[in-house]
This record gives C-alpha cells, sequence and structure tokens, in this order.
C-alpha cells in the first residue's frame, strides 16, 4: 500500500511542527517554512494534499494556489488560519479550511477529506 503525501506550509515552525506530529501517524509528512519553499520542494515531492497558512509574508496566497494548480491540476489545499471569516474564501473555491486553533482530530479529518477531493481547478482572485 503506498503511504499518501502532505505538505505543511506554515512559517511558524510550532505549529508546522506540531501538524507534521499529528499527521505523520498517517501519512509521510514534509514541511516548507515559506511558500517560495514550497514550490521548490514540489520538484521532489508529489503531496496528495498541501495544507497552507492563508497569512505569510512573500508570495500572496492567491498567486501560490495558482501556481500550484499549474503545477499540478489536481491539487488538494487545505486552508489554515486565524482569522475568523475565510470561510467564504474556501467556499467559493476547492479549497478546505481549518480554523486555527483546531483540535487533532479535525486536522485528521480535515486532511482526510482533501486526500479523496477532486478538486475543480479555477483561477483564484482573492480581496482580502
Amino acid at each position: 500500500m503506498e503511504t499518501r503525501t502532505v505538505l505543511i506550509v506554515d512559517a511558524n515552525a510550532d505549529t508546522a511542527e506540531l501538524m507534521a506530529y499529528i499527521l505523520s501517524r498517517r501519512y509521510t509528512v514534509q514541511i516548507a517554512p515559506s511558500r517560495t519553499l514550497a514550490m521548490r520542494a514540489l520538484f521532489s515531492f508529489s503531496p496528495d494534499v498541501i495544507v497552507a497558512e492563508y497569512f505569510m509574508a512573500g508570495i500572496p496566497f492567491s498567486d501560490f494556489v495558482n501556481a500550484l494548480r499549474q503545477f499540478n491540476p489536481a491539487s488538494n489545499i487545505v486552508l489554515t488560519s486565524a482569522i475568523v471569516g475565510l470561510d467564504d474564501v474556501a467556499a467559493a473555491y476547492p479549497l478546505h479550511y481549518l480554523a486555527k486553533p483546531f483540535h487533532p482530530n479535525r486536522l485528521l479529518t480535515t486532511v482526510a477529506r482533501a486526500m479523496i477531493s477532486n478538486p475543480n481547478p479555477q483561477t483564484l482572485e482573492l480581496a482580502l
């Protein structure tokens, strides 16, 4: 049986390590502390799901998602954030949303759902 893979994109090392610890019970996990490093990782690592923090320095989230979808149109993405009100962003596009803080079981459930999703790629345009 092939192991499923997850890429965590979060600049907060503690949060990323905690998510990796929880998810590593079921998946092969890699961490990228920036969106730029996440894009570079895709050349050697093909994740089934990408768990990405919304508010990070560098590449804007919408550009990051569009680049992911160009690289792999079937990218399954879980949007994470401690900021309330991003449900509409996730609902408007084929993204899963996980609000921080979250219970470990909620993280596992959200990633499991993303694993079986079939995203309908489209250009992401956000005005947040």
